[in-house]
C-alpha cells in the first residue's frame, strides 16, 4: 500500500465509514438463489456497478427473468471465473481503484462454492506433479489444509474492501449429524467456519410444497430460511420493518429486509453487530 492509499483509508470518526452488506445465499439447483442475490445487488447499490464473478453461466438466470435484466439495465459487468490470481488481482484492484476498479460497488461470486472447489482442485494437482507418491486425483488432509487457506485469504480481501458489498451465492452440502441430515453451505467445515463469521446474512433458498394464504392445498413455494434449526444453518442480522426475520420467509421479505437494512445503516449510522 502506497502512502496516499493509506492516508485515504483513514477516517476522521466512524460514521464515515463507507457501509456495504456481507451476505450469502445457497441452496440446490433452480432454489432461485441467483435471482434473489442479483435482485439484492440491485437494491444495496445505489451507485456505481454490480460485477458478476461466474463459474456455471449463472448469467442463464438473468436472460431467463426480462424484469430482472431490465432492472440490471447498464449497471451488470460479467467476469468468467479463471482462478485464484484472478480473484486476488480483482479484490485488489477494486479497493485501491487500481485501473478505475473502484466502480464496483457490490461483487457477486456465482457459485463460491465452486471456486473453492477449483482452489482445491488445483492444490491436488500441484502436489501430485512434484510427489509422484501421492495417489492422483485424491484429495488429503493437507491439500484441504493449503487450499482451504487459500479460499479463506480470497474471502477476507473482499470483505475488507470498505464500501463494497460482498455476495456469494452457493451450493448445498448435506451431512448426517448424530443420524439427522443437516443441510450447510457446500464448503469444508473448516472453511465455511472461518468465511461465514462477518456474514450479516446466510440464507438458505429452498422451495417447500405449502399452502398459499386462503388455500388448503400445497403447492411447490420459493422460501428462505434465515435461522438455524436441527436440519439447515442459517442466520440473519436484519431486521424487517423493525423486528426480527421469521424463521421462514418469502424471497420477496427477504430482499426488502436487506434493503431496509442497508439504508437504515447509511441514513442512520446503525452500528453493526459482529460475532
Amino acid at each position: 500500500m502506497d502512502l496516499s492509499a493509506l492516508k485515504a483509508s483513514i477516517y476522521s470518526d466512524f460514521d464515515q465509514i463507507p457501509k456495504r452488506e456481507l451476505l450469502m445465499f445457497y441452496g440446490d439447483n433452480g432454489s432461485g438463489k441467483t435471482k434473489l442475490a442479483v435482485e439484492v445487488a440491485c437494491d444495496i447499490t445505489p451507485t456505481g456497478y454490480i460485477l458478476y464473478v461466474d463459474t456455471s453461466a449463472g448469467y442463464e438466470t438473468i436472460n431467463n427473468h426480462p424484469e430482472l435484466r431490465a432492472m440490471l439495465a447498464d449497471r451488470l459487468k460479467v467476469l468468467p471465473f479463471v482462478g485464484e490470481d484472478q480473484l486476488n488481482t480483482l479484490a485488489d484492484a477494486i479497493r485501491y481503484n487500481r485501473e478505475g476498479f473502484g466502480i464496483f460497488k457490490t461483487v457477486i461470486l456465482d457459485e463460491s462454492s465452486s471456486m473453492a472447489q477449483h482452489y482445491l482442485d488445483t492444490v491436488v494437482e500441484a502436489r501430485c506433479r512434484n510427489d509422484r507418491t501421492k495417489e492422483q486425483d485424491k484429495a488429503d488432509w493437507p491439500d484441504y489444509n493449503i487450499a482451504g487457506n487459500k479460499w479463506r485469504k480470497t474471502v477476507q480481501k473482499f470483505q475488507q474492501i470498505q464500501g463494497v458489498s460482498f455476495i456469494e451465492v452457493c451450493h448445498q452440502r448435506s451431512d448426517t449429524i448424530r443420524k439427522v441430515e443437516f443441510i450447510s453451505p457446500a464448503f469444508q467445515p473448516t472453511v465455511g467456519n472461518e468465511t461465514r463469521k462477518e456474514k450479516r446474512v446466510i440464507a438458505y433458498c429452498d422451495i417447500r410444497q405449502m399452502a398459499p394464504a386462503g388455500s388448503k392445498e400445497a403447492v411447490p413455494t420459493r422460501i428462505v430460511q434465515t435461522e438455524k434449526d436441527d436440519h439447515v444453518l442459517a442466520k440473519t442480522r436484519v431486521m424487517y420493518q423493525g423486528k426480527p426475520l421469521p424463521t421462514i420467509v418469502t424471497p420477496q421479505m427477504m430482499r426488502q429486509a436487506i434493503k431496509e437494512d442497508y439504508e437504515n445503516r447509511i441514513t442512520n449510522h446503525e452500528p453493526v453487530e459482529v460475532d
